[in-house]
């Protein structure tokens, strides 16, 4: 357990002689890649064209792992071998000098509002980068992000938990945070997730440049997307949220490249490796995938100018080079379990028979009010909608949309796709954080809206008002969005220490660094009530009802599937008002085959709970004889 419990300056370190260089390889190994999308030497030409490098290049590293994965090489040579390889491709035909110069010339051209809005990005970034190395302590990291990665290590290849519901769900990120655990810790895991948000605030900004060809447009995109404190917050976590909205980014304007250059076989494999890439981090990209490609499909068939068998070749290649780049996370499930999707879709594709709903989350009735309050609360109703605050700049910002009409052709598709984007999240999963994946797009509708705002000449005075509230919204947002990293980096510098850090912050970790004693090394965990199972110390299984699905296929009631997989320990927990068993162990009478054998009482992050450890009980241990 202790293993990846670690801060200071000396992990600082570490993770930097890692992270750095693997990020210069990454760079090398998307370039070719981001090449079969040429763009136009223009303003933010040079910036987009490193982002997508960069943003493709994360992706062949994940390629690249699950390879080595598959075959059982994983370990620190994994990142050590790509590392070599992406440098060299980085460096070769690479004149170090004209770059310098670029980023000098670049950097006399920007003006001061330009500087301040740059030098106050780079201050963000720099606090969470820091923020990264603290200890882990986020839910979702511990309950499976990190986790999986981590039974990754331990193994030394590729495994599936089969009693766990999540185990096949597709994980670009996942393999690169294996990739971080394997080299050095969960420092450098979650260095790779806080590149995803640098990059979807960059790309965003040098995608605005590039496409509305003005650095007015540029401005307003970093603010608006560099500005969303809860982008920040994912930022220093192993969460996979700031991927969905950096490779919707990176689709989007390879797709719009592809469809506007006239359907090149170059530009068709680019797109599809980017929609590879999308795919690849979570079953709910298939979301902004589906809505990217019905607007593609849509400018085709709008398309006149063009030959349709080109069109249709054109497609296909798009679709075989997407099916080859990330088909293998779907076949990898399908074979596991008969359905490429598990476990969602049962009823289509059968598989162990169990179903998680995708569709149907609400936090707020789904009217047609609700709809229309969409904007407002989106912005203030966060608490209602998981917490992860989006912020009201985007609402305080509306009124540029009355010259979207004006804006660019780029503009209008990207705000048809935000809207099917915003409506698809509506009906599905109402939680801020997935609302992630469509703030790149919004971001360029607004930044062009905002260029024709600007071109309309408005009355000085009103000018002058609406930009006050706008930049007081933003160095609020911004102040808010450095309020949450900066609480976590003194637990990154080691004061305190990363052990006395998570006993105050992380609940699981002071509850089994507590119990972890009544524990032995081939003993078997089952978390009932807790899904953070990352720092658990033995072999763990997540009570869920996926167990309860098992042990029907395999002819056996819940216990008995338990001992089965060699369950020696329960742990449970009675945090607020919510029952320490789950309904499954109380239907099947596993609450009385236990005894307890240790209890804690757990403050941390705020919150206090009990934690017990239960045994199976003389009785029960006689009936498995």
């Amino acid at each position: 357990m202790n293993a990846y419990v670690q801060s200071g300056p000396q992990v600082l370190l570490t993770a930097a002689l890692w992270f750095w260089p693997s990020l210069l390889a990454c760079y090398g190994a998307g370039r070719p890649l981001a090449a079969l999308c040429p763009l136009d030497e223009r303003a933010g030409s040079g910036a987009l064209r490193a982002v997508l490098a960069l943003s493709m290049g994360l992706f062949v590293l994940s390629l690249w792992v699950f390879a080595a994965g598959s075959l059982g090489l994983i370990g620190p040579v994994t990142l050590a071998a790509f590392i070599p390889v992406g440098v060299f491709m980085a460096l070769a035909r690479t004149d170090l000098g004209r770059v310098c110069s670029a980023v000098r010339e670049g950097w006399t051209r920007l003006s001061g509002l330009d500087r301040c809005i740059l030098a106050g990005g780079a201050a963000l970034a720099a606090l969470t980068y820091v923020a990264a190395h603290a200890p882990e302590s986020a839910n979702d990291s511990l309950a499976y992000h990190l986790y999986f990665p981590k039974l990754y290590v331990d193994a030394g290849r590729l495994v599936h938990d089969a009693t766990h519901p999540r185990s096949l769900w597709p994980s670009l990120m996942g393999m690169l945070y294996t990739a971080g655990l394997s080299a050095q810790g969960v420092a450098l895991a979650k260095l790779y997730s806080w590149t995803t948000a640098v990059l979807a605030v960059s790309g965003t900004t040098a995608a605005a440049v590039y496409l509305s060809r003005s650095a007015e447009a540029g401005r307003v995109a970093a603010i608006l997307v560099g500005t969303v404190p809860a982008l920040w917050m994912q930022s220093f976590c192993a969460y996979n949220d700031n991927a969905m909205a950096l490779y919707v980014l990176v689709a989007a304007v390879m797709l719009y490249l592809w469809v506007r250059s006239g359907y090149g076989a170059a530009r068709s494999l680019a797109a599809g490796a980017s929609l590879a890439a999308l795919l690849s981090v979570k079953y709910y990209t298939f979301v902004p995938a589906a809505v990217l490609s019905i607007g593609v499909l849509c400018a085709m068939c709008a398309d006149r100018s063009t030959a349709l068998p080109r069109k249709v070749g054109s497609a296909v290649l798009v679709v075989l080079s997407t099916t080859a780049l990330c088909g293998h996370w779907y076949l990898r499930s399908w074979l596991a379990t008969g359905n490429p999707v598990f476990p969602f879709a049962a009823p289509l594709f059968g598989g162990e028979g169990f179903s998680q709903r995708m569709v149907g989350f609400a936090e707020l009735p789904k009217t047609p009010l609700n709809f229309l309050l969409l904007p407002w609360n989106t912005a203030m109703r966060v608490d209602e909608l998981g917490g992860e605050p989006i912020g009201c700049l985007w609402l305080a910002a509306l009124p540029c949309l009355v010259t979207l009409r004006s804006a660019a052709g780029f503009a209008r598709a990207a705000a048809a796709a935000a809207a099917a984007l915003l409506s698809a999240w509506f009906l599905s999963i109402q939680h801020a954080r997935f609302l992630l994946p469509a703030l790149p797009v919004l971001g360029l509708v607004w930044a062009d809206c905002a260029r024709c705002w600007r071109a309309l000449e408005p009355p000085r005075r009103a000018g002058r008002i609406l930009l006050a509230i706008l930049g007081l919204i933003a160095l609020t947002q911004t102040a808010l969005a450095a309020y949450y990293p900066a609480r976590y980096v003194p637990a990154a510098l080691g004061t305190p220490p990363a052990a006395a850090h998570l006993m105050g912050a992380e609940r699981t970790y002071a509850a089994l660094s507590r119990l972890s004693e009544h524990l032995g090394e081939r003993d078997v965990l089952v978390f009932v009530t807790e899904p953070r199972l990352f720092y658990s110390p033995v072999r763990a299984i997540l009570l869920s009802p996926l167990s309860e699905r098992l042990a029907a296929v395999a002819g056996q009631d819940l216990a008995g599937w338990l001992r089965s997989q060699g369950a020696t320990h329960f742990l449970t927990t009675d945090r607020g008002e919510r029952s320490p068993w789950t309904e499954a162990a109380l239907r099947s009478g596993l609450h009385r085959l236990v005894v307890a054998e240790a209890s804690v009482d757990v403050e941390a992050a705020g919150e206090k709970c009990r934690y017990t450890l239960w045994t199976w009980s003389p009785e029960a241990r006689g009936q498995a004889r």
